[in-house]
């Protein structure tokens, strides 16, 4: 399973800080996960917003 996190609005390589402690508990658990982008997805750029995604 891989779980979808928000970006970081300064920086698209890094996850948003909001979801730091999230992501760092799903990691331990054993989930992958990849990052989109908010602001590209609401602005209706499906695949600029998914481009990190990576397949499962």
């Amino acid at each position: 399973m891989r779980i979808l996190y928000c970006d970081c609005v300064f920086d698209n390589k890094i996850i948003e800080p909001d979801y730091e402690e999230e992501k760092v508990s799903a990691i331990n658990l054993g989930f992958n996960y990849s990052l989109i982008s908010f602001e590209e997805l609401t602005d209706g750029n499906v695949a600029i917003a998914l481009r990190l995604v990576k397949d499962a």
